[in-house]
């Protein structure tokens, strides 16, 4: 059995396009009935395999991944700020109208709660529904007034109760973002697994077959199919270089989270200096609903992490690539 057949019309047509896409190693060469092609030596069941079942199937399998753990995430999200907007409708007038110590003090961190939120949302902008973003100009709207009401503090103070209820209601809201974020990052880690081990095998493959095809001896096979591995290359890298920076500004707006409750542990700490009440109450009732706000559990995705991955894997390239001409080389010489 020689490997060989000859084909044309559609069936070379579809043949093509396989070639073209990285699927199949096979060279064309015109005959009378045709083109007869013929499989190349280079381990082509492996080359299958691995283009094929890791590029194609697992390609889809992490955008559908993507896509929906994005989508139930947006869900989450969606409900914290239609809370946030609740709050801004119906209990900013307490808190506009409590002392100016307070009033300075919620605002402070209702403002960072809502441009965390705002940062996860412009992360995954494409998977945004266009409402979403209506509800962040509504809070933002609600926010200029806070501010006028503050700076001219001409309203009576509320009773006791009134500051309660608005000060656990804005903490609420604060604490339910900062839930969603580490529910985010909880789910986040199983999903960074399964796509570095994803990325780990198709930029494998991608290199293993981009030296093979640089070493073949049929030069339109080999210019053409040369830049489509390169091509897949470039796309697996920056897939990855994508992903770890959503999950890099992910864990930064995390911390943010973290460095701000720290400060306001301090700011309240009672250490020999005199506090207001109300802020002992604000601090009492964020810390008392218990925020979750670890950053990614215990797979940690960080920039530095590039450089090693790219280094590593660009010098298994280079290995691959003089080990394929040295192959080339001694098969030439026997035959």
């Amino acid at each position: 059995m020689d490997g060989s057949c000859v084909v044309n019309g559609s069936f070379r047509f579809l043949l093509t396009l396989s070639r073209l896409f990285g699927l199949a190693p096979i060279r064309f060469y015109p005959v009378e009935d045709g083109f007869r092609i013929e499989l190349m030596k280079s381990s082509y069941y492996e080359y299958i395999f691995i283009v094929f079942l890791d590029s194609i199937h697992f390609t889809s399998l992490f955008f559908y991944i993507i896509s929906s753990e994005i989508t139930e995430d947006i869900h989450v999200i969606s409900l914290v700020l239609r809370i946030l907007d609740w709050i801004a409708q119906t209990m900013f007038l307490n808190i506009a109208i409590l002392s100016s110590k307070v009033a300075v003090f919620a605002r402070y961190f209702l403002i960072i709660t809502i441009q965390v939120a705002q940062n996860l949302i412009e992360l995954k902008s494409s998977f945004i529904k266009f409402e979403i973003h209506k509800y962040m100009e509504t809070i933002k709207f609600e926010l200029m007034d806070i501010i006028v009401d503050i700076k001219s503090d001409k309203k009576p103070k509320p009773p006791m109760c009134d500051i309660c209820i608005s000060v656990g209601a804005l903490s609420k809201a604060f604490v339910s973002t900062c839930n969603t974020f580490f529910k985010y990052n909880t789910k986040d880690n199983v999903l960074a697994v399964i796509l570095s081990l994803m990325f780990t095998v198709n930029l494998v493959g991608t290199v293993y077959n981009f030296a093979v095809t640089f070493t073949s001896a049929d030069y339109e096979y080999e210019i053409m199919q040369s830049c489509l591995e390169f091509t897949w290359m470039i796309f697996h890298i920056f897939r990855a270089i994508l992903y770890v920076e959503a999950s890099y500004q992910m864990r930064k707006e995390v911390d943010i989270i973290r460095h701000q409750l720290g400060q306001l542990s301090e700011l309240v700490t009672s250490d020999g200096k005199a506090t207001p009440s109300e802020v002992d109450i604000f601090q009492l009732v964020v810390l008392g609903n218990y925020p979750e706000t670890n950053p990614m559990g215990f797979f940690t995705v960080s920039r530095e992490l590039l450089i090693p991955i790219l280094s590593t894997f660009f010098t298994y390239g280079i290995f691959m690539i003089q080990i394929s001409s040295i192959l080339t080389k001694s098969n030439d010489i026997k035959h």
